[in-house]
């Protein structure tokens, strides 16, 4: 990702109704599915909001490929963050490893996910968002240097192949879904940008954006009991074998 990029994303991740719905959706699954505290890595840990719900359920530090986002975190006073280089993952071992929003940028994504299974305990569990359906690619995912979205059975498929066993799936941003597919198609009707691609971070009234992140809440509590069958992401719960 350009710097200028990920400035703008970590500048809004505390208050975007996405990103705060994505915190409450993880906290609810860790809730179900992790059993004991451990020692936790988020990786591509992006502004570092992730680090203090993960903080609930372990030790956890994050790493990221960004000097930019290092930087951010560090100004902000999150010591357990560090830089990797690209194709890196530390050794740990790791009791879970969280990608939140990170595989899609990752060409070897199946290499990415065989060195997660390798720096997991036995029994470590692996926590992967990512977005969801080609259908939905837009100027948006080529500004953030997105190289694939997946559906639930790529993913699944993935992590079979690189030695999980995937004990949690569901689509999320299922709300909003028919919102954001007629944003993309309207416009997917525009020329794009002949300088850079562009993101679409779509900043909201606050009264607006505290509904989103109401019904992102909401879905949070469903996906405790229910898999969602589609929506704009996927998240995916695997565990490595053993213990």
């Amino acid at each position: 990702m350009r710097d200028e990029d990920i400035e703008e994303m970590v500048s809004i991740e505390r208050t975007y109704w996405w990103h705060q719905g994505k915190r409450h959706i993880v906290r609810g699954i860790l809730s179900r599915y992790l059993r004991k505290r451990g020692r936790i890595l988020d990786y591509g840990c992006g502004g570092g909001d992730n680090l203090g719900v993960l903080s609930a359920f372990g030790t956890a530090e994050g790493v990221d490929t960004s000097q930019t986002v290092v930087d951010w975190c560090r100004k902000r006073d999150l010591g357990n963050v560090s830089l990797i280089q690209p194709g890196e993952v530390p050794p740990g071992p790791y009791d879970l490893i969280t990608a939140l929003d990170v595989v899609e940028h990752i060409r070897d994504d199946i290499g990415t996910l065989e060195s997660f299974n390798k720096s997991l305990v036995p029994g470590g569990l692996l926590l992967v968002s990512v977005p969801a359906y080609r259908f939905l690619w837009s100027e948006h995912d080529e500004a953030l240097l997105h190289i694939r979205r997946y559906v639930a059975s790529e993913m699944r498929a993935k992590m079979s192949m690189t030695g999980f066993e995937v004990i949690f799936s569901s689509y999320a941003v299922t709300f909003a879904f028919p919102i954001i597919l007629a944003f993309r198609l309207f416009r997917g009707i525009f020329p794009k940008s002949y300088e850079r691609p562009k993101v679409s971070y779509v900043i909201l009234p606050r009264w607006l954006n505290f509904c989103f992140f109401f019904f992102s809440k909401l879905e949070a509590a469903i996906m405790t009991r229910l898999n969602l069958p589609f929506g704009c992401s996927l998240f995916v719960v695997a565990r490595k074998p053993g213990a």
